[in-house]
């Protein structure tokens, strides 16, 4: 049986046709998940599969061939997005560890120094922590229910992502929490969440800047690039998109899906755009924060489906039962495509100075109109609804464009047709 790139070798069974029966019924679904599958995982199947010598009776080394076979579908099972055998050492091994090496942070610890935003839910604080003083960014929960509810959950997101040094490296590094006197919001205990800072400019705030993309040059590559403008510019529109679709790629892989994919949500650390408020996030691989009839998305920058999932998927199950089952509902309903599109209205906004101003992809504005009358086909956007006054340059060269329409676009039926993040980031546009 061939799956993309890779060939695995069967040997001929006696019982050919119970295992034909049997592969006839799963077939379609396989085919994803061996894909999907670490290649290390498959190679290392078939060339053990191909390298027995084979005795009568459809033994392999005195092994029955079928047990072999569902060894491998196991392993594969386990291994595949959004992954179950990490899932659970993460549950049972990891988790216990960061609750008994999590440091206590005290209300009497904090300063704060000034205000650096405020939103629907909260307000984040410039502050100081400890004697040492310090900076830290601290962020408060506004008083209500829901406000607290999604707190609560950026606080178990952020937990999850500090857990893994992948996932952490596309974050905002997190520090802990302290409850703040009188910190109840009607049923919810409201903690106050507390990062390191490493900066606070948004990308939101920086696209409107004059100069913009170059004032970023020389913090993200540490000197002035070489090149004419158009070209030192198209490296650093590059360069920003792959940090964002590595971050996506990395939380994609382990079930996390962001669903608040924006500029805003963009901070800049140390020289690289790292993901923040991950309080609209759902973790998939056991179903945290996912409520099948309820979308928590900003109508500027969400894909035209609403849902990361369908509205008819049931209500997840015991977080066992959900992580057991979570490479089926991902390979059927491939939720982290809901990002890629937000991601790519970021790759827009990047590119072409007609959409950089703050209110540029309202839902009411031109823009979104025109593409809801394009059926979300942005080559048919460019082509009806464009003209001189558009520039296009930076996304002509090394086929930025299509790579924009890949991402930018509806789903099939198949609720595939749109590139993942680790596809995207294949292209030879990102490709420096």
């Amino acid at each position: 049986m061939c799956v993309g790139a890779v060939r695995v070798v069967l040997p001929t069974f006696q019982a050919q046709s119970l295992v034909d029966n049997g592969f006839v019924a799963v077939e379609g679904l396989l085919d994803e998940l061996i894909v999907s599958a670490p290649l290390s995982v498959v190679e290392d199947a078939g060339e053990f599969l191909a390298a027995q010598s084979y005795a009568e009776g459809g033994l392999i080394t005195g092994i029955p061939y079928f047990d072999i076979v569902l060894g491998v579908l196991v392993a594969i099972y386990l291994t595949v997005t959004p992954g179950v055998l990490l899932g659970a050492f993460d549950a049972y091994l990891f988790t216990p560890l960061d609750i008994l090496l999590q440091k206590k942070i005290k209300e009497e610890d904090i300063k704060l120094v000034g205000r650096l935003g405020s939103g629907t839910f909260g307000d984040v604080y410039d502050a100081t922590l400890g004697n040492s003083e310090r900076r830290v960014v601290v962020k408060k929960c506004k008083g209500s229910k829901e406000a607290a509810e999604l707190q609560e959950t950026e606080e178990w997101m952020n937990r999850r992502l500090r857990r893994s040094l992948f996932l952490a490296k596309g974050a905002a590094p997190y520090l802990g929490s302290y409850t703040a006197a009188g910190g109840r919001v009607g049923a919810s205990r409201a903690s106050v969440l507390v990062w390191d800072y490493k900066g606070s400019s948004t990308l939101e705030a920086l696209m409107v800047q004059r100069g913009f993309p170059l004032i970023l040059e020389e913090e993200m590559f540490g000197s002035p690039q070489r090149g004419s403008t158009e070209q030192r510019e198209q490296r650093i529109v590059q360069r920003i998109m792959q940090q964002v679709l590595t971050a996506l790629s990395e939380l994609h892989g382990t079930g996390i899906v962001h669903r608040d994919v924006k500029p805003s949500n963009l901070v800049l650390m140390d020289g690289k755009f790292k993901l923040v408020d991950f309080g609209a996030a759902t973790d998939l691989r056991i179903g945290k924060n996912y409520v099948p009839d309820l979308s928590l998305l900003d109508p500027s920058y969400c894909p035209p489906e609403q849902y990361v999932m369908p509205e008819d998927t049931p209500v997840p199950p015991p977080a066992p039962v959900a992580a057991a089952l979570s490479p089926l509902l991902w390979q059927l309903n491939r939720p982290d495509l809901f990002d890629t599109y937000s991601a790519g209205l970021i790759m827009l906004q990047l590119s072409i100075p007609n959409l950089r101003t703050k209110n540029a992809l309202l839902p009411t504005g031109i823009f979104q109109r025109n593409l809801r009358l394009s059926e979300y086909d942005l080559k048919k956007w460019r082509e009806d609804f464009t003209g001189p006054t558009w520039d296009f340059s930076l996304l002509d060269q090394r086929g930025g464009f299509d790579l924009a329409a890949s991402l930018v676009c509806s789903r099939n039926t198949l609720r595939r047709g749109r590139a993942s993040a680790s596809v995207a980031l294949l292209h030879p546009f990102l490709l420096l």
